[in-house]
């Protein structure tokens, strides 16, 4: 809804318990904003001595509307917190634009710390088991950091100074680490853990990284660096332990690694325009090291046996 309105004495609309002071705003714009639950998430005032989000600052057009008379719009933050176990700790910092903290704990403790200055932060924390912790930063437009911890421990970490930064955890088993720095535009981190451990770090200053880790086995670990423009790495393991590292200067580097077997690492590092990494293990281990300063460089390895070590270094051709 939007509302105008002319200078009057007497206050015309009450938000919250809350008049306005009709004597102190001019033809300030009312904006309220519902969600899909019709929860009234915040309201944006261009007026004065309003006790929902209005202070003092110079003559700026501000949001959805300006404020003439020295007023700043203020968003108000929502934490919604249930708890069925023995604790729950919800903190929430905003000052921008809209954050909202929802968290369930049925379990043992479950803390979720937000901090927003930027436009929306998103933390929703469901927790079934022991522990899960859940901290996102955003400077800069939306953060949602989704967590579903049904075993020990989850922890996702969010800091975000770009676009959109999005990180998907669910663990069924002991321990999930999912965590994300953004710096571009978008990052996407999604993990899935049903047994020991999965671990994906993502560091971002380009425009788009996504890391997807599945683990079925004992542990998984994805590590990318990105400050071009696109990086993907999957790792897929149902045996001991998967270890993917990518680190990528240049256009695009993908790197796809699936053991079965004991243990499987690749490792590829682009400073050029693409990459490709495949790695398929059925045996003990395997390891993958490529480099490519300039055009392309594709190493592909299927190992039955018991060990199998690739080194490429491509400057201007292509091996596959």
């Amino acid at each position: 809804m939007t509302f105008y309105h002319q200078p009057t004495e007497e206050p015309l609309l009450s938000i919250f318990g809350t008049g306005i002071n009709k004597r102190q705003c001019s033809h300030e714009k009312f904006n309220i904003f519902s969600n899909s639950l019709n929860q009234q998430l915040f309201v944006l005032i261009a007026g004065c001595d309003v006790s929902v989000g209005v202070e003092p600052v110079s003559n700026e057009p501000r949001l959805y509307g300006y404020c003439n008379n020295n007023c700043q719009v203020r968003s108000s933050t929502t934490a919604t917190t249930t708890n069925t176990g023995s604790s729950t700790t919800a903190t929430t910092t905003t000052t921008g634009f809209l954050t909202n903290v929802s968290t369930t704990n049925t379990g043992s403790s479950t803390t979720t710390v937000t901090a927003n200055t930027g436009s929306s932060t998103t933390a929703a924390t469901t927790n079934a088991g022991s522990s899960t912790t859940v901290s996102t930063t955003n400077g800069g437009s939306s953060t949602t950091a989704t967590t579903t911890n049904t075993g020990s421990s989850t922890t996702a970490a969010t800091t975000n100074a770009g676009s959109s930064t999005t990180v998907s955890t669910t663990n069924g088993g002991s321990s999930t680490t999912a965590t994300t720095t953004n710096g571009g535009s978008s990052t996407t981190v999604s993990t899935n853990n049903t047994v020991s451990s999965t671990t994906a770090t993502t560091t971002n200053g380009g425009s788009s990284t996504t890391v997807s880790a599945t683990n079925t086995g004992s542990s998984t670990t994805a590590t990318t660096t990105n400050g071009g423009s696109s990086t993907t790495a999957t790792t897929a393991t149902t045996g001991s332990s998967t270890t993917t590292e990518t680190t990528n200067a240049g256009s695009s580097t993908t790197a796809n690694a699936t053991t079965i077997g004991s243990s499987n690492t690749t490792t590829t590092s682009n400073t050029g325009s693409s990459k490709t990494a495949a790695t398929t293990n059925g045996g003990s281990s395997t390891t993958i090291s490529a480099i490519s300063t300039e055009v392309i460089s594709s190493t592909k390895t299927m190992s039955g046996k018991s060990s199998i070590t690739v080194l490429s270094t491509m400057t201007n051709a292509t091996s596959g």
